[in-house]
């Protein structure tokens, strides 16, 4: 490889480099633009806002404790109920609690106080403070993130929003953002933050995720607060100074629409009951209805004076709005749009609202006061303990043991009655359900209690087991609705209780069974399948032998298959086609036809005879003109063999002797 190579790799890198660098630079400085300058002609005070949760989870219900309080009508238009202050938490003498959110996975509550630079932590059963955070300059929105269980805080004046784990209630992150931020809201679809800037006439968006800025939107005239809208997936900014609210598009983060409301808007409410927007209006005393569905006003509700801080309770059906001057709170009807109820708080500058989905209350934070009043309903006694489940099917009998005394339903809730005091529970089990919580107590002071109960069904595997497949065949099966695919001889699924139906299939194979149902039962359920091929049509392929002897085995292969018989046949069976075939030979036994060869199957059955003969097993017998010159020559070998024994043994025999008598001596012929 020449030098040239790498040298020329290493300037692409550099190049890659470079612009990515240069790509970076560049989308960092619209966020730095987002730093605008304070709004001329704002007024320096404490700032207004509104909180409230994002947790938009169905209520758990209402809490407990005593206090002043005023008869309203009944969400529902039953029997009237009370509202009142069931309790006061006291925080730091001097204090100036400020924006208030609740944390709805573990029953804290978390209120931000503008003078101590503080944020109190609350427990919502308790109602006591737990500890206190130190956080940035002037703090006054707050809000709880349920996607990432963290709570948000803007510091007015540090123009930033500090980010607190609620586990270990610890700041862990500082996010820079435009001038004088107050408002926030989260939205848990999208899981981002929407901080309202009041001096920069801007919001700052914020990732969930990543608690980075991700955009800065400008919006109207000093956005003082803002709510998201589960319903629209919209976010509505209050704008103070401009008297009207602005509708962001939360999965596009841009501007939608514009809506003019009564003057000086301070707070804002999104109701997940009827979908409506409630906006309090600080300079006129009222409180606007808007549409989420339309977003066109719908009516306008004369409230106290200086209304500023707003939540929705869906425990009753009513929207709380805080009358900051006179130290009130104006509970609203959603179905009517009409204050139903006035609740006294603490002091003349009561500013935030919060409802908390876990013990069903409002809170409510009192500058002047240095405290926190919390609103609840009340009855006479004694008093509802109701336990509601949830995830069971219908008909489904389950149990609750209060204080020793057991009870029962088929239906959605059971219902004890008590006088104040603490009463120890637990949760029967249901066959094939855990159960959360399955014990605990409850402390009645002079409220109903809700405790919510949740069942969650147990599943089991629920196994499919195939046979008759080629290894590595695609088979399928679809258990209740849900398909499944496997390569292998095993399908699972997984199943709580119950009777569910199924369908198996094969391309190309049967399956038996091809349907049906499979009951899970509290343990694993199997299900055996069976495939067959189909659209293949296949004959016999019978062996016939002759000349063995009854009960001799013999061997046959046809198309790589062995088979045996002890009697006069072997069978196979094929579908068309041309098959090799050999038949081994037997011990003792000569086959008189050939022990190889093809047969072909052509829309019938076949049949192949076999032969076989005792003797001496011989090689391929020769033709009869080379047998007879065999034994001709054979006998010219024999006779010039015999003929050359018989030379050899005349050469050995001594010469003959006469028989005759020697003459005598005289006679003629003899010796003289």
């Amino acid at each position: 490889m020449s030098r040239e190579a790498p040298r020329t790799r290493l300037r692409i890198v550099a190049t890659i480099l470079a612009v990515v660098a240069a790509v970076s630079a560049a989308a960092s400085l619209p966020l730095i633009a987002s730093e605008a300058p304070a709004f001329p002609g704002v007024v320096s005070e404490t700032p207004y806002f509104a909180t409230h949760s994002a947790d938009l989870r169905a209520p758990q219900g209402v809490g407990s404790a005593s206090g002043s309080a005023a008869r309203g009508v009944g969400p529902a238009g039953g029997s009237d109920v009370i509202f009142g202050v069931t309790a006061t938490v006291q925080l730091p003498t001097n204090s100036s609690p400020d924006g208030v959110a609740a944390d709805s996975a573990n029953g804290t509550v978390y209120v931000s106080e503008s003078k101590s630079d503080y944020v109190a932590v609350i427990s919502g059963s308790t109602e006591t403070v737990l500890t206190m955070i130190k956080v940035g300059s002037n703090p006054s929105g707050i809000a709880f993130d349920s996607n990432n269980s963290e709570v948000y805080v803007a510091n007015f004046y540090g123009d930033d929003v500090k980010v607190i784990n609620t586990s270990t209630n610890k700041v862990v992150d500082d996010i820079s953002v435009g001038m004088s931020p107050v408002g926030l809201a989260c939205d848990p679809l999208n899981n981002t933050i929407y901080v309202t800037d009041q001096n920069a006439n801007n919001v700052t968006v914020i990732s969930g995720s990543t608690n980075k800025v991700i955009k800065t939107l400008p919006v109207g005239v000093n956005p003082v607060a803002d709510a998201f809208d589960a319903s629209t997936g919209d976010v509505y900014v209050a704008n103070f100074g401009s008297s009207n609210v602005s509708v962001i598009d939360a999965v596009t983060n841009t501007v939608a629409n514009t809506i003019s409301v009564g003057s000086g808007p301070l707070g804002v409410a999104f109701d997940g009951g009827n979908g409506d927007i409630y906006v309090t209006n600080g300079l006129s005393n009222t409180t606007t209805v808007i549409s989420g569905a339309t977003e066109k006003v719908v009516t306008s509700v004369k409230v106290g004076t200086r209304p500023v801080g707003i939540a929705y309770d869906p425990a009753h059906s009513v929207v709380a709005v805080v009358a900051e001057r006179i130290g009130q709170v104006n509970l609203i009807s959603n179905s009517t749009n009409q204050v139903i109820a006035n609740v006294t708080v603490g002091g003349n500058t009561s500013v935030g609202a919060a409802f908390d989905p876990l013990n069903g209350y409002v809170y409510v934070t009192n500058g002047n006061s240095s405290n926190v009043s919390v609103i609840g309903t009340s009855v006479p006694p004694p008093f509802k303990i109701t336990f509601s489940e949830s995830g069971l099917p219908a008909g489904a009998k389950w149990t609750v043991t209060l204080a020793g005394t057991i009870q029962n339903s088929t239906t959605g809730s059971i219902v004890f009655s008590e006088p104040n005091g603490t009463y120890a529970y637990t949760v029967g089990a249901v066959a094939g359900y855990s159960v959360s919580p399955s014990s605990g107590s409850v402390t009645v002071k002079g409220f109903p209690i809700p405790v919510a109960v949740t069942f969650t069904a147990v599943e089991y595997p629920v196994t499919f087991t195939e046979s008759g497949l080629p290894a590595g065949t695609l088979w399928t099966v679809t258990l209740n609705g849900t398909p499944g695919t496997s390569t292998t001889a095993t399908l699972s699924f997984s199943e709580p209780n119950g009777t569910y139906p199924f369908v198996t299939a094969a391309v190309g194979y049967k399956a038996s069974p091809s349907s049906g149902n499979v009951t899970v039962d509290g343990a694993q359920a199997y299900v055996a399948v069976t495939f067959s091929k189909v659209g293949v049509t296949t004959y016999y392929v019978t062996f016939t032998e002759t000349g063995l002897a009854t009960g001799t085995t013999w061997y046959v292969t046809l198309n790589g298959t062995p088979e045996s018989s002890t009697n006069t046949t072997v069978i196979f069976s094929e579908p068309n086609g041309v098959y090799a075939f050999s038949v081994s030979n037997v011990s003792g036994y000569n086959q008189t036809t050939s022990s190889k060869g093809t047969v072909t199957v052509n829309g019938g059955p076949q049949g192949v005879s076999v032969s076989f003969s005792t003797g001496q097993v011989t090689s391929t017998s020769p033709s009869s003109g080379s047998s007879l010159w065999v034994y001709v020559l054979v006998a010219v070998v024999i006779i010039v063999v015999v003929a050359g024994v018989v030379l050899m043994v005349r050469r050995r025999q001594p010469p003959s002797q006469s028989t005759s008598s020697p003459p005598s001596p005289g006679t003629p012929g003899g010796p003289q």
